[in-house]
């Protein structure tokens, strides 16, 4: 396991729903650890901090957060410590994980340290097996606190899709003309196939009823009031959309080109070729 090292025995897990812009700090513990994942940092204020003891990355547009990330570093809007990469199980990946590495030595890969945990791991992967879905990466996150010994584990901004409406599923806006909806929002729909609400709430039942020994996992108090006053204004001219990289977009653009060719080799088989010849 690498050598991970807590700050506190408390940690908050943070996705990007509605609720984050809501927590009530004062009401939290004086000292915690903060997990983060994908487009966090489009958030309009920084509603837990500029520190962040670990972000993880969906591996699907890992080139673009990386080279976002640097960039946000660079200007000071946010400190990060560990990156992690998101591949659960048998994932399939669109690059060389190689050449990823050697670029980026510093990742974690999510699948390696879940593995620590043998009764969450098989949990973890029965759903992936079985039911052909996976959790959202909140629930990955709450996952790694447990493994990394947090005691006390706080969440919030994970609103199990109480809104499947781009508008209002996030605590930052999207961009129309911008990356990520070139990259990732493609759609009006936020909900993916492979994850459910379902599935992410039986995952933290059972996150409750297997670890309620070793640790304490509740949702972060809410403010009554609609704004949150404690949460810092950030700077004009902030980061607020993710950097495209050129690796991930050449990717993008392999794919769709494989999916077009495969779907006219279909075509082309069923009207040109007899007793099921296939082109070559």
């Amino acid at each position: 396991m690498i050598d991970f090292k807590r700050d506190s025995d408390n940690l908050i897990v943070a996705g990007n729903g509605p609720s984050l812009k809501n927590i009530d700090l004062n009401s939290m513990p004086k000292e915690y650890d903060v997990f983060r994942c994908n487009q966090f940092y489009c958030e309009d204020k920084y509603y837990l901090g500029k520190n962040i003891k670990l972000v993880m990355f969906n591996p699907s547009v890992i080139y673009s957060q990386l080279e976002t990330l640097y960039q946000l570093e660079k200007n000071n809007e946010y400190r990060v410590e560990y990156v992690c990469l998101g591949i659960p199980n048998k994932l399939k990946i669109n690059f060389d994980l190689n050449t990823l590495f050697k670029r980026h030595p510093y990742l974690i890969i999510l699948d390696e340290i879940l593995q620590k945990d043998k009764i969450l791991f098989r949990y973890l992967s029965n759903i992936e097996e079985w039911e052909k879905m996976n959790v959202t990466s909140g629930i990955y996150l709450i996952a790694l606190g447990i493994i990394f010994g947090y005691k006390n584990i706080y969440y919030t901004g994970i609103d199990f899709y109480e809104t499947n409406q781009i508008n209002n599923a996030y605590c930052y806006n999207i961009p129309m003309d911008g990356g990520m909806h070139k990259l990732i929002y493609n759609k009006n729909m936020v909900v993916e196939k492979c994850h459910s609400k379902n599935i992410d709430m039986e995952t933290m039942n059972f996150f409750t009823k297997y670890y309620n020994h070793q640790i304490t996992l509740q949702k972060a108090p809410n403010l009554n009031s609609a704004h949150n006053k404690l949460a810092i204004q950030k700077q004009n001219n902030y980061i607020n959309d993710i950097i495209v990289s050129k690796y991930d977009f050449t990717n993008k653009k392999i794919n769709i080109f494989k999916k077009i060719r495969n779907k006219l080799k279909k075509t082309l088989s069923k009207k040109y070729c007899n007793n099921g010849g296939k082109l070559r």
